[in-house]
């Protein structure tokens, strides 16, 4: 009798543990989406930058990219990746090239936000950081956020 209630009092502790952690809020996975998309860009990760945008605007960017990449081609410049262009270009720049500065979060409903922002740029010596004040237009999907658009104010 005491195993069994050894076992369910061991049981009942690991349930609550589970059900007492919390799941990030909304305003949580947005910081970490916009975060994690600064990171990318920084890394010169493309992939990983892609992976920030919502379902509608990857699959918008990697038809450009590929339709680029083609005329590239037609040029005669077979074998030049834009997303390999874009990592030499962050990694000539050398320090971070993206910092952004998240202020302000509406949500407007379930599945649509806006954040205010300041975006500074900088390409290491080649150009002096220039500070922009962009609103990061952010979609819910399958739970989590994603970036639509981004708007210059």
């Amino acid at each position: 009798m005491k195993r069994v209630t050894a076992l369910a009092l061991a049981l009942f502790t690991v349930l609550a543990l589970f059900c007492g952690c919390s799941a990030k809020s909304d305003e949580e996975l947005i910081k970490d989406r916009i975060n994690s998309f600064m990171k990318a860009y920084n890394s010169g990760d493309m992939d990983g930058v892609s992976d920030s945008l919502c379902s509608e605007t990857r699959a918008a960017t990697k038809a450009i990219f590929s339709m680029a990449e083609a005329m590239g081609g037609m040029l005669g410049m077979d074998g030049v990746s834009l997303s390999d262009l874009f990592s030499l270009g962050v990694a000539i720049a050398g320090d971070d090239v993206l910092d952004v500065a998240i202020g302000n979060i509406d949500i407007t409903d379930e599945e649509n936000a806006t954040v205010d922002t300041t975006l500074s740029l900088s390409y290491g010596d080649l150009v002096e950081k220039t500070d922009y004040s962009i609103s990061f237009v952010m979609v819910k999907e399958d739970d989590d956020w994603f970036i639509k658009n981004m708007i210059q104010k």
